[in-house]
């Protein structure tokens, strides 16, 4: 019984956190190129860290899109 209840639980948040994995991909590659391309016109700190912080969101739905698909 408890394994039903928490997936019953657990659904929406899969659901939110892990739904449509190829367009949540493609919009972190969209703002990675993006945070690249104002860190190249405009190379500040703030720059390089929104690029870091980027990076690791779409190297992270990319590597769930891998798995998954």
């Amino acid at each position: 019984m408890f394994h039903k209840k928490l997936k019953f639980t657990l659904r929406p948040l899969n659901k939110e956190k892990y739904g449509d994995i190829p367009k949540k991909a493609k919009e972190a590659y969209a703002e990675l190129c993006a945070a690249q391309n104002r860190a190249l016109i405009t190379p500040t700190s703030d720059n390089f860290a929104e690029v870091d912080v980027a990076t690791v969101t779409w190297n992270h739905f990319a590597s769930v899109e891998e798995k998954f698909f």
